[in-house]
């Protein structure tokens, strides 16, 4: 599992990659993620895709990422 500050809830599924559906890594997250938001913080936001990355590097049964604001349940 992805442990980072602003990773707030993670969850497998499914996305499109190269026109398949293929296991994906769903990561929800406290940062702004819009540059036109006030607290957009590109260094954070940054920090946390090096993270995802080396994550999936080391899990290859995902084939992607997908970054969203975290959705309190």
């Amino acid at each position: 599992m992805l442990e980072h500050l602003h990773v707030r809830a993670i969850r497998p599924a499914y996305g499109t990659v190269k026109g398949a559906a293929k296991p994906i890594y769903v990561i929800e997250t406290d940062l702004a993620l819009s540059e036109k938001d006030p607290a957009f913080d590109r260094d954070a936001l940054g920090d946390l895709l090096f993270a995802a990355k080396d994550y999936l590097a080391a899990n290859p049964v995902y084939h992607g990422l997908k970054i969203i604001p975290y959705l309190q349940r």
